[in-house]
């Protein structure tokens, strides 16, 4: 790390991202603290992402920190709404649980540009933040699932070139990225596209989903975003039975 002379401290490290709308707030100590803790290889690395452990995830994920609080509490005085963050942190979903069958059979040359493209995004680049977004199920413009009608959920909307087409070259399907900062009643994945008849004939329908866009909405560009840092490719295990 560079030490300026003139004023005797040291100089700060940041990551930057792309914005194409909202403000982004001044680097903190805990944002330049968790720079740190990526460039340096911190205790909190994730494992080495291998073949074997591909097979046994279920989520795979990029872990984000970042100074999330002013957001959030900005987000509540906005929306009215008591949202409030994941108790695991916040993380980037690259492939979900409905898709986990796609990781077993990436190969080693799949993978090594995997975590190229991971590589780049720790870097910062390659990454746009487009804002903020929001879902409130009791008034969203998309059908909502009756469990969902409830529940509300804020996030970041991200673009990722690189994971989209990485997405696409492994046959699945476009995806929003985002983070998400908090919700009520849990978070929102999906929409319903139409309803079927359960069988040929019968008169009790089933809801046919799809996922929910996840985009910013220009009315929350006046709140402040924390900065961003980016950690390496990890997820959540599957349940041993």
């Amino acid at each position: 790390m560079n030490t300026n002379p003139e004023s005797g401290r040291e100089k700060e490290t940041t990551v930057p991202s792309t914005t194409t709308g909202p403000t982004t707030a001044p680097v903190s100590p805990t944002d330049v603290q968790n720079v740190k803790d990526i460039l340096a290889g911190a205790d909190t690395k994730a494992p080495e992402l291998t073949r074997e452990r591909l097979t046994n995830m279920q989520t795979l994920e990029i872990e984000i920190k970042g100074d999330f609080k002013p957001t959030l509490d900005a987000l509540k005085t906005n929306t009215g709404a008591d949202l409030q963050p994941r108790t695991d942190g916040f993380h980037l979903t690259v492939i979900g649980p409905t898709e986990s069958k796609i990781l077993a059979t990436l190969d080693d040359a799949t993978l090594a540009e995997l975590q190229q493209i991971n590589a780049q995004i720790q870097r910062g680049e390659g990454v746009a933040v487009n804002g903020i977004g929001y879902i409130d199920g009791a008034s969203s413009p998309y059908k909502m699932r009756e469990v969902d009608k409830t529940k509300k959920t804020a996030f970041i909307a991200l673009d990722i070139p690189a994971l989209q087409a990485f997405r696409a070259k492994v046959g699945l399907p476009k995806k929003d990225f985002h983070v998400t900062l908090g919700f009520v009643g849990g978070d929102v994945h999906m929409q319903v596209t139409e309803q079927v008849p359960v069988k040929p004939g019968s008169p009790k329908m089933k809801d046919i989903t799809a996922p929910i866009p996840k985009e910013a909405d220009p009315r929350f560009n006046s709140i402040v975003l924390p900065t961003m840092t980016y950690g390496g490719l990890d997820g959540q295990m599957k349940e041993k039975k």
